[in-house]
Order: structure tokens, then C-alpha cells, then sequence
């Protein structure tokens, strides 16, 4: 101790003797980690290297990287054989070189710096078994993290923030608000988790005070009032539609939310079995009350009535639908509700009962793409037309069940946050090139008579595929599909079924959405042969 205090008064006094001396300057800094004594020696052009290593590691501590890096320069010309120093300004430039350099000179015991490093490489299961070795528990679960294998970190020791974390992640959602409550709200990690977990449970309001911007504009499109239209035009072999609709929605309490909606519709075409073109105007309104029960639970229920020309009826509706990340399964229910297929069926007065069990699956997120459905409805008439119709019935199968595959998948989305859909078709656009398949089955059966009259297909069994795309940046996204196939029920060999879809989403600002759909179909199933096209025009709007 003595002969250190001793060299420190030493060099003091020859330091006060040559002040320029840069050597001095850095042999007392060094002696007295004194920092001012070693900015003035590099500046004096010391050679001595140690004064620069620690200079950049003041630099980089401070978050100053542009002088950590020319300082860290300027040791290695010195001294380049550090490999700690080479990971360092690895780290600060992301340059390739720098990290080989740091790679190759580590030593056997080097394992930190080994196991950053290759986690840099993503060589990440030759990282987790090194920091297996060293029990380094907390950096194992951050790297698990990153990998998304939240189940498998879940079993390490965890502190009490990488448990909040796994427990969001895993979907233990009251779990998860548990432990998030404890930790600090001012981090972004910890309030997106929370504002997330929040949300999950129904408890929206509380979300609000936490919500990511996007999050915000999932509350605001999910529970915030909202109204939308559209108008579909439709042009058949004898068939000509236009329909027009509106709806507004608004919450109701945490959390539920009730829907409004009117429609229109006017039908014209000729019916062969009157000899005679006829219309018929339809009109409906609704009203329809949504619960979200349990986070993945949502029930729904409605009623109201319509009138057309031809007769009119009240009727309802009601559906349960399970959704996850990945997949949801619903089940859904119509009665009473307006038959308006075609104009033979619209001038029926014919009323329609449905019963649907759909189900969506992301096999592999972003990538396969599984959907399906079955359905079983029943059709009655209720006018005459002097033809003994009344009272008659039809029963009918539909089943669906539909993979695509996407080739090509990006990040661009459109039309996301308005959950009031005017447009359920392609309602959100994905950037993404793929195939799909499709088989579509249906069956008639009842009334001979009434089939007759309105010269439905009493079978189908459509077979497509074809190729899937989309392009969206946000605000803006265009959509497109073309298939091919047969329909042996009708006689229709490959090729002579074939058709195809374009859309484009506008969101101008983000309270609007401005929706538009064309589809074509060279022989569709509720109409007689012949091409049928449809065009469809819609607009959100987020209050």
C-alpha cells in the first residue's frame, strides 16, 4: 500500500514538473481509474492501450456508440488480440468480421462471450446447451423466449417477471394479471402483456389504461360503436339483384355489445314456371346481442322480422362460437328467415331454417389453412301461385371443407379492426401467395314441385382449386383468386367449372375502411346454367 501511495506522489510530482507528458497522464489515470487524467493522455497520444479500453467502455456504458467505436478503434491498433473488446464493437456495428474476429480468439474459458455470440449466429441450441452447463437460468429463458417455447421455460427457474411473461404467453391470462400487477407498469414489455391479458379476459375497459397502439385499435373495432353498409349487385342467367345494408353497433356494458342492422333487397328475373318476369322487393331489420362469456367464449342472439311482397315473418337467430389464437369452432341458427336465392324463391314468400357447424384451423400459422363446414336447412313456401305450392317444403345438405396452402407469406395486413363487417368475404387482407382446394357438396330433397319451380340443382359436388394472393401495406390491400374444377353431379367436366375473385380495402384514415368485392363463377349453384357475377361495395366506419 505504501509503495503505491508512494509511485502516486511520485508521478504527481513529475506531472506537475512535464504536464504535457502523455505516458504520465496515463500511468496516474490508470493508478487513480482517474477518468480526466485519462481523456488527457489519449488526447496528449498516449500508446499505452489500457486508457483507450476503458475509454470505450465509459463511451458505450453511457449510450454514446459512435465514440465508443472510435475508441475501441483505436485500442485494437494498439492491442488487437482482445476478443471481449472485438465482441464489444461487434455489438455496437453488427459488422460479420468483427464477430469471426472475437470468435477466434476466445479462450477455453471464455463462455459468455461464446454463448452471445452464438446466439448472435441463432446456432441457439448450441447456446442453450452451454447455458445449461453454467445453470445461467435467467439468459436459457430469454433465449427460449425468443424462440417462442414458452412451455419448455416454464419449467426453469424463473424470476418473477419471466413468469408473468410465461404465464401471458401460455394464455393463463388471470395468472398472468396476477403477476404483472407486482412489476414495473412503466416498462412497454409489462404493460403490452397486461393490456393484452386484460383484453383477453373481457375486461376492456382496464385494458384501455395499458393498450399498445394496436391493441388500442383492436378495443376500439371489438367494443367501440361503429357503423357500416354495403351494396351488391348480382347479374344471373334470369336473375338480376340489388341490395343495400346498414348496421351500427354499440357496447353495452363489459362485455357486451348489441348490433342493428336494415337491409333491402329488390329481385327481378323471368320464372319459366309463370311464363312471366317478375320482382320482389324484400325488406328486413334485426337486432342481435353479443356476450363474451370467457375470453374464447362468445354467445349471440337476436331477432326481427321481414316483408317483402310476397309475405313476411319474424324471426331470430343464435350462435356459440369457441375462438382461439388458431382456430375457432362455432355453432349457428336461423329461423324464419327471408328465402331470397334466387326470384323463384323470392316470390314464394318462402321462409328458411338453418342450422351451421363451421370450424377454422391454422395448422400452421400463416402457412396451412384449414376451414369447413356442414349445414342442414329447410325451405317452405307460403304462396300458391296457383300452382299447389303452398305449404310445400325442401330440405337441403351443404357441406364445405377448404385447404389452402401459402407459398409465399408477408407481413402486410389490411382491413384489420373493423369487426362490424359490411363484407365477411376477404374482409382482411394478408400479403401472401398460395393454392388452394375446395369441395363444395349440396342436396335437395322434398317438394318434386317446388324444385321444379325453381329450377334448382337437387345435387352438386363442386371440386376447384387454384392459386391465392394478397398485397397490403396497411392501408391498402388487393386480393385476388382463380380456380378451376368439375361438378360430376351436374355433368360439368375439368374445365368447365371455373371462375374467380378481386377485392381491394382503401382505410384512408383509421376510422374508415372502404371495401370492394368482384366474383365470378361460371356455374353457380343456385341459379340455373350460366355464369353468375357479383359486385359488392361496402364502408366501416369507427366512431
Amino acid at each position: 500500500m505504501g509503495d503505491r501511495e508512494g509511485m502516486i506522489r511520485a508521478l504527481q510530482e513529475l506531472l506537475a514538473l512535464r504536464p504535457n507528458a502523455g505516458e504520465l497522464c496515463a500511468k496516474l489515470g490508470l493508478l487513480l481509474n482517474d477518468r480526466a487524467l485519462l481523456e488527457r493522455a489519449a488526447k496528449l497520444g498516449s500508446r499505452e492501450p489500457r486508457i483507450y479500453r476503458m475509454l470505450a467502455d465509459f463511451a458505450r456504458a453511457e449510450k454514446r456508440p459512435k465514440d465508443a467505436i472510435e475508441v475501441y478503434r483505436k485500442y485494437h491498433l494498439l492491442d488487437p488480440g482482445d476478443a471481449e473488446s472485438h465482441f464489444a464493437l461487434a455489438e455496437l456495428t453488427g459488422d460479420p468480421s468483427e464477430y469471426a474476429l472475437a470468435w477466434s480468439l476466445l479462450q477455453p474459458g471464455d463462455r459468455k462471450i461464446r454463448i452471445r455470440i452464438l446466439i448472435w449466429r441463432k446456432d441457439f441450441e448450441a447456446a442453450i446447451a452451454l447455458l445449461k452447463e453454467e445453470k445461467d437460468w435467467e439468459t436459457l429463458v430469454d433465449v427460449l423466449f425468443e424462440l417462442k417455447r414458452f412451455e419448455e421455460a416454464a419449467k426453469l427457474p424463473l424470476t418473477v417477471r419471466q413468469k408473468a411473461l410465461v404465464a401471458y404467453h401460455l394464455r393463463r391470462f388471470e395468472e398472468a394479471v396476477t403477476l404483472l400487477r407486482k412489476l414495473d407498469r412503466q416498462d412497454p414489455a409489462i404493460r403490452t402483456a397486461l393490456g393484452d391479458s386484460l383484453f383477453a379476459l373481457g375486461r376492456w375497459r382496464e385494458a384501455e389504461e395499458y393498450a399498445s397502439p394496436e391493441l388500442k385499435k383492436h378495443i376500439d373495432g371489438t367494443y367501440g360503436p361503429e357503423s357500416s353498409g354495403d351494396v351488391q349487385f348480382l347479374n344471373g342467367p334470369q336473375d338480376r339483384q340489388m341490395g343495400a345494408s346498414a348496421r351500427y353497433r354499440m357496447a353495452l356494458g363489459q362485455p357486451s355489445w348489441v348490433r342493428m342492422g336494415l337491409q333491402a333487397r329488390d329481385l327481378e328475373g323471368q320464372i319459366e314456371a309463370l311464363s312471366d318476369e317478375r320482382s320482389e322487393t324484400i325488406e328486413q331489420a334485426d337486432v342481435g346481442v353479443h356476450v363474451l362469456l370467457f375470453s374464447a367464449l362468445k354467445l349471440s342472439a337476436g331477432g326481427g322480422g321481414w316483408h317483402s311482397d310476397s309475405g313476411s315473418e319474424a324471426g331470430g337467430s343464435a350462435e356459440i362460437e369457441v375462438r382461439q389464437e388458431t382456430w375457432n369452432i362455432a355453432l349457428s341458427g336461423v329461423f324464419n328467415d327471408p328465402w331470397a336465392d334466387t326470384i323463384r324463391t323470392a316470390v314464394l314468400g318462402a321462409t328458411r331454417h338453418a342450422a351451421q357447424l363451421r370450424s377454422f384451423v391454422a395448422a400452421v400459422p400463416q402457412r396451412l389453412l384449414l376451414s369447413g363446414s356442414i349445414e342442414g336447412l329447410r325451405y317452405e313456401s307460403h304462396q300458391d301461385l296457383d300452382l299447389g305450392l303452398d305449404g310445400e317444403q325442401l330440405s337441403e345438405m351443404r357441406a364445405r371443407a377448404r385447404v389452402e396452402f401459402r407459398l409465399l407469406s408477408g407481413e402486410g395486413k389490411a382491413g384489420q379492426y373493423f369487426y362490424d363487417l359490411a363484407l365477411r368475404n376477404e374482409s382482411v387482407v394478408e400479403s401472401h401467395l398460395g393454392i388452394s382446394a375446395q369441395a363444395d357438396y349440396s342436396r335437395l330433397t322434398g317438394s318434386d314441385e317446388m324444385l321444379a319451380f325453381t329450377q334448382l340443382a337437387p345435387e352438386t359436388e363442386m371440386i376447384t382449386f387454384g392459386p391465392t394472393a394478397g398485397l397490403a401495406n396497411g392501408t391498402w390491400g388487393v386480393t385476388g383468386s382463380l380456380f378451376v374444377g368439375l361438378d360430376p353431379a351436374r355433368d360439368l367436366p375439368f374445365g368447365k367449372l371455373y371462375g374467380g375473385s378481386a377485392g381491394l380495402i382503401l382505410i384512408p384514415t383509421d376510422g374508415w375502411r372502404i371495401t370492394s368485392l368482384f366474383d365470378y363463377v361460371s356455374e353457380s349453384r343456385s341459379t340455373i346454367k350460366g355464369a353468375t357475377w357479383t359486385a359488392t361495395v361496402g364502408l366501416n366506419y369507427n366512431f
